[in-house]
């Protein structure tokens, strides 16, 4: 299967958001309970581990089981990250989180039919970055009295149009798989 420069883009857009949450995280993490840690360990892994199975799934179209450990693995691997940051059971909790949303991602990616590709990838897109924008507005509340210029970027509707641009964004670079029209008529198993 043909990948776009789009379908790169999306994947970019997605990865700087996590690597981006993953530093301030890491940064602040003295800051923040062991309850944030575990929440935004399970959030993130299932967040990035629904996006790339589901990537996944599309991708290697054919191979459930090839699409699944690839979810898994970044899934997983993303929520050990972030629990890393805080402690064993937050580990654990984004590790279990990761596995889990890695599967189902592989599993709808899987499934989905591929006129529905792009809408299903921008869906997963969206869910991804509105994970990284909630932990990031719930960071910055807790931080609010320490840093000025962060403000800001706490309140929802500043977020909330920053999101919708980004998923603007993504449905005006669609399509993501040009090949998609090659396998409509296909029988889908």
């Amino acid at each position: 299967m043909r990948i776009s420069m789009e379908l790169y883009a999306l994947c970019g857009l997605v990865t700087l958001s996590t690597l981006g949450v993953l530093y301030v995280t890491y940064l602040l993490r003295k800051e923040l309970s062991s309850m944030h840690g575990m929440v935004f360990s399970m959030a993130i892994a299932m967040g990035t581990g629904l996006f790339a199975g589901t990537l996944a799934g599309i991708y290697f179209q054919g191979s459930l089981f090839l699409s699944t450990v690839a979810g898994i693995a970044i899934g997983a691997g993303i929520g050990l990250l972030m629990g890393a940051l805080f402690s064993m059971l937050a580990v654990l909790e984004g590790l279990l989180s990761g596995i889990m949303a890695g599967m189902m991602g592989a599993m709808l990616g899987e499934m989905v039919l591929p006129q529905h590709w792009d809408q299903t990838l921008i869906l997963m897109y969206a869910t991804a970055l509105s994970v990284c924008a909630l932990i990031s507005i719930e960071t910055y509340r807790i931080l609010k009295k320490k840093v000025k210029w962060l403000q800001v970027y706490q309140h929802p509707a500043v977020m909330g149009m920053l999101l919708v641009f980004l998923c603007l964004l993504a449905v005006i670079l669609g399509p993501f798989f040009p090949d998609a029209d090659l396998h409509r008529h296909m029988p889908h198993h």
